[in-house]
C-alpha cells in the first residue's frame, strides 16, 4: 500500500529505551517519512545499541544519531531526484534535546558520545536538522523501542502507517487512510 503524503518534505522521529536489554544496553528506534496529516513513514530503525549508555539522555543521543544517518540517506536520495530538502525535523523527547542545546556537557571519558554530539550539533547549526519536542504518548518511535499493548499500540501503529486516527473514549479507534 502506498500512502499519499501532503508533500515530499521529510519528517523523522527518534527515541530510546534506556537499559532495556539484559546486558544493560539500550534500544534505539526511529522512523523517517514524508509530512502528512499523520505522517507517512517509509524508513525505520529498531535496534539494540552497540554500546552501554550511562544515562537515558546518552541513549537518546545515540538513537538520534542512528535516525540522523537515515535522514541523511533520505535527504541525499531526494536531492538527487530533484526534491531539495529544507530543515528536517526530528521529533524527540526532552533529555537528549537539552544536552544538544545546552552544550557539550561532561564527555570527559566518553569520546564516542562527544563525536556523536558534535555530528548532530553540526547538522543542527547548518540548518539541516531541527530537534522538536513531542510528548512520549505521541512519539511514533515509541512503538519501535518498547513492547506496547492495547490502545497505545493500536494508536502508534496507525500513526506509523500514516492512517488518520480518531480516538473514542472507549479506546476504540476509527481509521481512514491519509
Amino acid at each position: 500500500m502506498i500512502l499519499e503524503p501532503k508533500s515530499l518534505n521529510l519528517v523523522s522521529a527518534a527515541d530510546a529505551s534506556y537499559a532495556e536489554h539484559p546486558d544493560g544496553k539500550s534500544h534505539s528506534g526511529g522512523a523517517v517519512g514524508f509530512v502528512s496529516d499523520s505522517s507517512c513513514y517509509f524508513g525505520f530503525v529498531s535496534a539494540k545499541q552497540p554500546m552501554v549508555a550511562k544515562s537515558a539522555g546518552e541513549a537518546e543521543l545515540i538513537a538520534q544519531n542512528k535516525v540522523g544517518d537515515l535522514v541523511e540517506w533520505a535527504r541525499e536520495m531526494l536531492n538527487e531526484l530533484g526534491y531539495l530538502q529544507k530543515k528536517v525535523p526530528i521529533l524527540v523527547s526532552t533529555c537528549a534535546m537539552q544536552m544538544v542545546k545546552q552544550g557539550t556537557g561532561s564527555f570527559k571519558r566518553a569520546k564516542h558520545i562527544k563525536v556523536r554530539y558534535f555530528w548532530l550539533k553540526e547538522l543542527i547549526d547548518e540548518g539541516m536538522l531541527e530537534l522538536i519536542y513531542l510528548p512520549t504518548d505521541e512519539l511514533v518511535a515509541d512503538i519501535l523501542i518498547k513492547p506496547l499493548t492495547g490502545w497505545k499500540f493500536q494508536y502508534l501503529l496507525r500513526k506509523l502507517l500514516g492512517w488518520n486516527i480518531e480516538m473514542h473514549h472507549s479506546g476504540d479507534i476509527n481509521e481512514e487512510v491519509c
